[in-house]
């Protein structure tokens, strides 16, 4: 076998085609996950326009997140404040949470929400666009936890691929 083979990427490429169910795919995106530095893990999918989701019961998908800070971010709908979400809408490639913070364009709400994450202690992390069918387009965090180094460009290249696959 070849490293391309075995390599975890692209076993995680070959089990999310595989998938048939958003449990498979769960378990598989864990079982990948834990291969690389990501520690913490976000989901959300931007609406289109137009549809009846656009504005209400916005589920946001987490592993690894520290379960209070899970709770508020869904219980006061702070995904209306997180401006990596935002600022992730209109990106077309990965950012660091770190880089974002000194966006001009941020609003007091959304630096209020920075205050509050940077209490919850997540760590670095780094915002993904991902881009679905007919206009479905999401959001990935990817949080490596407190303390953890900026990983490379090289690996933040796979982390945004796998994002985008599964």
């Amino acid at each position: 076998m070849t490293d391309r083979e075995t390599s975890p990427i692209f076993e995680y490429v070959e089990a999310c085609a595989k998938a048939t169910r958003v449990s498979e795919l769960a378990e598989v995106s864990r079982r990948y996950y834990a291969t690389t530095p990501v520690k913490m893990t976000s989901y959300q999918h931007y609406p289109p326009v137009g549809s009846p989701d656009v504005d209400k019961n916005l589920r946001v998908f987490t592993t690894g997140y520290p379960e209070e800070y899970v709770r508020e971010y869904n219980g006061k709908d702070l995904w209306r404040d997180d401006p990596f979400v935002r600022l992730a809408s209109t990106a077309t490639a990965p950012f660091f949470w770190s880089d974002a913070v000194n966006d001009p364009t941020l609003t007091a709400r959304e630096r209020a929400y920075l205050d509050y994450a940077s209490g919850a202690h997540l760590g670095e992390g780094v915002s993904v666009p991902v881009f679905g069918p007919r206009g479905r387009n999401g959001y990935c965090g990817m949080g490596f936890g407190r303390g953890a180094p900026r990983p490379g460009p090289d690996v933040i290249a796979e982390i945004h691929w796998a994002c985008q696959i599964g």
